[in-house]
């Protein structure tokens, strides 16, 4: 069962300490190693050649799930196992954890039993991003059990469910990174602590104790508590946490010992940075909305759970502010696209939609399709996909629904830039170097969607920013296979405007579709009776050349 695990580790100076935890692990297990701009990295590879350890070198100390995802990168096992260096195995660690995870095929990740060099036990019962109520016992759990949150040391991790969150964020450099995993993680099944499979840890032991590297880690732990608290909506307590660490900086022992007076003010520093950064990135519209969201909670238990167009969908707190408010207040949300969805999609068509985005409309179809028809949705937007892939199918579970992360793109690349945007409807591709928030991401063609589905025709939706120019003017022959079209079209973003999608829409008529309905800017089309003939999916492998040119998974 080794083979089902890759062992990830991230490094930093840790030379003197990582040979243990490489000892330990049992032999044919895949390791991966990834180097934080270390000093001692030539020591480095020594110990990874001798332990047949992939070592991945990064020039500069990117952070810790920076560090991770790198290494996950380079895993193709089912599962990950994400140990720190100071970490060491027992003989049976990883054999426990696997059965654990058959035990709870629902549940994402595990944690083993943790414990220190001194025997006791290390148990994240509670976290600074979890209310009291939900902080658990300290010590260990006697048996497997269902816990809140999960410690970073020893993180394993079903790698479909890593991949599916995005992986770890890297905007934290370090600290609350498996706080804010955990939380994110937990939204797609319990979190399970598996009380067979047991590590020991050296804490703090990792990246040395200088004076230096106390300050440091004071000033990451600080900024990162606020960037996680604002990620998962926890406005009020912010506050809190200024007013704590202030008081606790003018206490009078740090007149006695300067690594106290250092690690105190570097925590405080990192707030006060963290603080400023919110305010420097914040609106006076996004406070008043974060103001009404934070009342709005108070006391309700299921506060993040919206039934927009009749279908029940989860918005978590780390998800936009504008999306959560509106669906709080019960405005519309995206009115037109679901009100010719309900008027003309029917009962077991297979559809492609492309721009999953929170997975609301996603959720409408698979309601007005049932379980037995495929649905296809692609989102290239990782943190979208990952939420979508919460809400696409949540009330009927069907088996027949599958999220592609990946950018509708025909410029032949595998890969393309993706611009993220400031809000969950504005990612496009990448047109330069200065745009913000951008993410690799894979490309796909509706050619090769098409090829995923049962042989037939199939419905399209699509609301894809303006990248539907590029797609009409391409596929000609998929648009033969098409029963029904519902297209949001975006002049604001076509090169010339209501030209362009005049342009546009002429090769969708040309192609034998014929608008039936527009609501607003969304625009419904089905086939012209007569005017065609539909042809089988095997066709379009044959015809289309995008097909083949690379194998899509």
């Amino acid at each position: 069962m080794i083979k089902a695990v890759t062992i990830v580790s991230v490094a930093y100076n840790s030379t003197y300490i990582i040979e243990n935890l490489l000892l330990s692990i049992p032999k044919g297990t895949p390791i991966v190693v990834v180097d934080n701009g270390s000093n001692d990295v030539e020591s480095l590879k020594e110990i990874c050649s001798q332990y047949n350890a992939l070592l991945i070198e990064s020039r500069s100390n990117i952070g810790f799930g920076a560090a991770c995802n790198l290494g996950a990168e380079n895993a193709s096992t089912e599962f990950l196992f994400f140990l720190n260096p100071d970490c060491v195995l027992q003989d049976d660690t990883i054999d426990e954890l696997i059965l654990s995870a058959r035990r709870n095929p629902r549940s994402p990740a595990l944690n083993p039993r943790i414990m220190l060099d001194d025997g006791q036990p290390s148990f994240n019962y509670k976290s600074a991003l979890l209310p009291r109520s939900k902080w658990m016992k300290r010590g260990w759990p006697e048996t497997d059990r269902k816990i809140n949150i999960l410690s970073g040391c020893s993180l394993f991790v079903r790698q479909a469910d890593f991949k599916a969150i995005g992986g770890f964020d890297t905007n934290i450099f370090l600290y609350h990174e498996d706080d804010d995993i955990s939380l994110r993680l937990n939204d797609r099944g319990p979190l399970i602590f598996s009380a067979k499979a047991a590590i020991s840890h050296s804490v703090g032991s990792s990246s040395g104790r200088s004076e230096n590297i106390v300050g440091f880690k004071a000033w990451h732990f600080g900024y990162s508590r606020i960037y996680a608290k604002n990620k998962h909506s926890m406005h009020f307590s912010i506050v809190s946490t200024f007013i704590s660490a202030f008081c606790k900086a003018l206490l009078p022992d740090i007149v006695l010992v300067k690594k106290t007076r250092k690690k105190r003010w570097s925590y405080l520093r990192g707030i006060c940075s963290g603080i400023l950064h919110i305010l420097k990135n914040s609106t006076l519209k996004s406070f008043k909305r974060n103001l009404f969201l934070g009342i709005w909670n108070i006391n309700r238990s299921s506060v993040h759970v919206f039934a927009p167009h009749g279908v029940l969908v989860k918005i978590p707190p780390y998800s936009d502010t504008s999306i959560r408010y509106s669906l709080t207040r019960q405005r519309p949300y995206e009115e037109s696209e679901a009100n010719l969805i309900e008027a003309y999609l029917q009962r077991d068509t297979n559809v492609i939609e492309l721009g999953g985005c929170y997975g609301v409309i996603s959720a409408l179809i698979r309601n007005k399709i049932g379980p037995n028809a495929h649905h296809l949705i692609v989102e290239a937007n990782p943190d979208l996909a990952a939420i979508c892939s919460l809400n696409a199918n949540c009330q009927l579970n069907s088996p027949n629904t599958d999220i592609v992360v990946a950018a509708v793109d025909y410029s032949g690349k595998q890969y393309v830039d993706f611009s993220t945007g400031t809000h969950p409807h504005g990612g496009h591709i990448s047109l330069g170097a200065t745009a913000q928030n951008v993410v690799r991401t894979q490309t796909v063609t509706l050619s090769k969607l098409a090829m995923k589905l049962p042989e037939g025709p199939f419905a399209l939706i699509c609301d894809i920013e303006g990248a539907e120019v590029q797609l009409f003017g391409k596929e000609n022959l998929v648009l033969s296979k098409i029963s029904l079209l519902i297209l949001e079209t975006h002049p604001n973003l076509y090169p010339e405007g209501l030209t362009t999608e005049h342009q546009m829409l002429k090769k969708i008529r040309a192609a034998g579709l014929q608008e039936i309905d527009r609501v607003s800017n969304v625009l419904c089309f089905k086939p012209k009776k007569g005017s065609r003939t539909l042809r089988p999916i095997a066709q379009v492998d044959c015809l289309t050349k995008e097909v083949t040119k690379e194998p899509f998974a």
